[in-house]
């Protein structure tokens, strides 16, 4: 079965991913109701950004959403107390574990450690329902960019490369 579209995230910068949990979780102790909008507002992003980044914390499991308002999930509260490395082990089990991250990183293990951006896209266009070229060139920044900021991955060029594991030449 192939993975839909709604569940791969398009939100770049996991640490602004994380802010928006934060956001949601101090403005629900506020009283406030935590629309997309006020979401995009606190992370000066647009409105269109402000759904991405929602939906990449509800992807993570960290806020749940109903009806254009957020609530901050227990996972979502014990990932934002905990300190930056737990923190950092966390955000790296519940990303591995997402079909799409899944995916990715068999596919780079079973490579013998490197892929290059255009065999990822491939990969996003046989294994996930994402329409256009440009959508899985987008998703594939995305998923790039977060493992490079778990560290699982580093980038030179065009390969991307577990860490840990020499590149094919």
């Amino acid at each position: 079965m192939r993975i839909p579209s709604r569940d791969i995230p398009q939100a770049d910068l996991l640490d602004d991913v994380l802010a928006c949990a934060r956001i949601v979780s101090n403005g629900i102790m506020q009283g406030q109701t935590m629309s997309y909008q006020r979401i995009a507002t606190a992370l000066r992003k647009t409105e269109r950004q402000g759904r991405y980044y929602r939906r990449a914390a509800e992807i993570l499991g960290l806020i749940l959403s109903s009806k254009n308002s957020s609530r901050i999930t227990p996972l979502g509260r014990r990932v934002l107390s905990a300190d930056d490395e737990h923190r950092r082990a966390m955000l790296t089990e519940i990303v591995s574990g997402l079909a799409i991250f899944q995916t990715i990183l068999r596919a780079l293990r079973e490579s013998g450690g490197s892929l290059n951006k255009d065999e990822i896209e491939e990969l996003l266009e046989s294994e996930t329902l994402l329409g256009t070229k440009e959508m899985r060139r987008r998703r594939r920044t995305t998923i790039i960019s977060w493992l490079n900021s778990l560290r699982l991955v580093r980038e030179s060029d065009d390969i991307i490369s577990l860490r840990g594991i020499r590149p094919k030449l």
